[in-house]
């Protein structure tokens, strides 16, 4: 991901030289520290591990459905650090954003009945809550210095790297153990954790996509995707703000059900669909 938004960088200095725009040309506002994007590489770091993990236990539809909780916190946390002011029509549409979310949580821990799915939807509850304090800062950082949003995204990819780089160093060091469980060697259900005897090795995983042309083909699209997502997202933050930008990756939503439910990745539940249709009207 840090990588995909790394290559926003030098897409920006391509675009400068294409459109030869002078980079000691004055801006309207003033040019900041780069070093301050690191903050907010640092909340997308956290979050989006927690977010990754919390696949492992929860339908990805599920996942999207609870980035209603992020709109919520991006809204709470933008009245109150940005002074952004509140009307009764957004009040009303983050109730029933709630609303929905209670449904979808109480519909996946219904029908599974597993205390990994409360582990699941615990981190996206810390995930999504992280993630505003993201787009918040970024939302204020726009307003007090004059960045184009390619530039911002491939300076928090420049950190993100740095900061992953770092832990999957440390992370290839620690030793760890499987223990058998419902016949598999799992530290966890659910999830296949320390497969290889380390927290994390990454030269397993290089291995793995060097040698696949299924994987480079994945990888070189997420790269491609991540990109274009995380550009127009700032692009969003920067010119109408981070609460506009928390809502429409709502539509993300009803889409990702669709498509898991036409490609039989989950199964249908009409309760999960009162939920969906509840938050995504909200």
């Amino acid at each position: 991901m840090f990588v995909a938004e790394y290559c926003c960088l030098p897409i920006f200095h391509i675009k400068r030289l294409v459109y030869k725009e002078n980079p000691l040309e004055k801006r309207e506002g003033t040019r900041g520290n780069p070093l301050v994007f690191a903050i907010t590489a640092f909340c997308d770091a956290v979050s989006v591990s927690l977010l990754y993990n919390a696949y492992n236990f929860c339908a990805a539809s599920v996942v999207q459905m609870f980035t209603g909780v992020r709109i919520f916190f991006t809204a709470v946390l933008a009245r109150i650090f940005i002074k952004k002011k509140l009307y009764r029509h957004q009040m009303t549409g983050l109730a029933l954003i709630l609303v929905g979310l209670v449904i979808v949580g109480c519909a996946v821990l219904t029908a599974e009945k597993s205390s990994s799915s409360l582990s699941g939807i615990m981190m996206l509850v810390v995930a999504f809550t992280i993630s505003p304090i993201q787009f918040v800062i970024e939302e204020k950082l726009f307003r007090i210095y004059d960045v184009h949003p390619l530039e911002s995204v491939g300076y928090e990819g420049a950190a993100g790297c740095i900061y992953s780089s770092l832990i999957l160093l440390i992370f290839y060091f620690i030793p760890c153990t499987r223990v058998r469980q419902h016949g598999m060697y799992n530290t966890f259900p659910q999830i296949a954790f320390c497969p290889y005897g380390r927290m994390e090795d990454w030269m397993v995983g290089i291995h793995q996509i060097s040698h696949s042309n299924v994987m480079i083909t994945l990888v070189i699209f997420v790269i491609i995707g991540l990109c274009i997502f995380n550009f127009a997202g700032q692009g969003v933050t920067k010119n109408l703000s981070s609460t506009s930008r928390a809502t429409i990756a709502v539509i993300q939503t009803t889409v990702v059900w669709i498509i898991s439910m036409i490609l039989g990745w989950e199964t249908f539940l009409p309760i999960q669909l009162v939920g969906f249709t509840i938050g995504t009207l909200g």
